[in-house]
Order: C-alpha cells, then structure tokens, then sequence
C-alpha cells in the first residue's frame, strides 16, 4: 500500500537534501571569493531564494509523505465488496483467556500460522477504519482503499457478571491502531481533501465453541461480516468476482 509512498517520499528527501548542500557549497564558494580579496574576476553566483525554496519544499513534502506512510503502514488495500478478511474465533475452557481470535488476510504467507489473540468474556466485536485517498494524493500511494483492523472488544453476559475477576482482557489492540491519520484529519481539516477515514465497528456476538467469518467493506467504509463453515479452506476466494 505505502511502497510507492516511500519510494517518492525518498528521491525527494533526496534531492531536497542535494539541492541544499549544493546551495551551501555556492555559498561557501562566494564567501571564499570576498575573503580572499578577489577584486578582477567575477563573483560565483548567489543562490537563487526560488531554488531554496524549492528544496525546503521538497524536504516538507518528504516528511508529510513518510508521516503519511507511517500511519498507513499496517493498512491493507481492499476492492469494495470484496472479500478482505476472514476472522476465526473459538471459546476456549481458559477462566481469563476465554475467546481465542485469528485474524488472517488474503495475500498473506501461508507458510506461517497468523498470530492468536486472546479476549475475556462470552461477547465480542471488532473495529477498525477504511481509508480512502482522494485526488491528486491517489497518484502518491498504491491503491485508492485500504483498512485495517484496530481492536477487538470483549463483552460480558449475565452470567459472567458473578466474575469481575476473570475479565482482564476486555480490548485488545492490533496493528493500525495507533495511526493517527483520522485524528489528524479532525484537526486539521485540509487533510480531509486527500483523504477519507470511516471508523467502522460491528455489534457484539456471542462467542460459540467455533465461528468463522469473512469480512466485506462497502464503498461507505462499513463492515459486513458472513458465516462461513469453519472448516471452508476457500476463505478468502470471492465466488462472486
């Protein structure tokens, strides 16, 4: 999703950079010349204030790309409606550790098993943000849509409200989760012409012995989720693409 960000972001710091040392080394060049009490021959040039500020330009575009990149680098691209991921969960024997999560995404390396994640509780949901960049910043990154999963959020029955010590884990946080983009888009409001971030969230389901779903996005940026068998191996094939 970020690759091209970077690779951007890079040649300009780059050249940024250049174009500020080759301005120092005029500079340097010139006040050697007066030093040196040169009264014949022609002064080297001054460097232009237009290619200076060119170059501090480059150099803040540079930085506000790899800010950029850095909030957006767990986010994965989605096509909308489109199969994004498919999430497994279980409901172990574990007092505290009662809901075991898998989360995995197409795409991914399949030679390794994804990371486990554990809540308390009998209830569940997940949140996270769908991103959509907009205008001329589309050039700037690999894809026009990405999302990341950012949490997952226990919830408690009747029941295991006789437990209070047993809910520890109520939330657990995931990779995304601390982008700031949308909080940055809420204080600066010009960031909202480049770029679009809908929080979404599901409702709260019970935990049985197995489930499995898929997960789709919308173009709103909302999160349906679809059952599945769980034992399918098809997860993340869209039959209807």
């Amino acid at each position: 999703m970020i690759s091209r960000t970077i690779t951007i972001a890079g040649v300009l710091l780059a050249l940024g950079l250049l174009l500020l040392l080759w301005f120092l080394y005029r500079q340097l060049r010139r006040t050697s010349y007066y030093s040196r009490g040169h009264s014949v021959r022609r002064p080297p040039r001054d460097a232009s204030i237009a290619a200076i500020l060119a170059a501090l330009v480059a150099l803040v575009v540079s930085w506000a790309l790899f800010w950029a990149a850095d909030n957006l680098r767990f986010f994965r691209k989605f096509g909308e409606n489109r199969v994004c991921f498919r999430i497994d969960v279980w409901q172990t024997d574990d007092p505290v550790k009662s809901m075991k999560f898998v989360v995995s995404y197409p795409g991914q390396d399949t030679t390794k098993a994804p990371p486990a994640f554990y809540l308390s509780g009998d209830r569940w949901r997940i949140e996270g943000q769908a991103v959509r960049i907009k205008g001329l910043a589309r050039l700037l990154f690999d894809g026009e849509r990405c999302f990341a999963i950012t949490d997952a959020v226990a919830d408690r029955s009747q029941s295991w409200r006789s437990r209070p010590d047993d809910f520890i884990f109520d939330r657990t946080q995931l990779p995304g989760a601390e982008s700031k983009l949308a909080e940055a888009i809420g204080r600066y409001g010009w960031l909202g012409r480049f770029f679009n971030v809908n929080k979404f969230k599901t409702l709260f389901r019970e935990a049985q012995a197995r489930q499995s779903f898929i997960g789709r996005i919308d173009g709103d940026g909302q999160l349906s989720l679809e059952t599945i068998p769980a034992e399918s191996t098809e997860t993340l094939i869209d039959k209807r693409e």
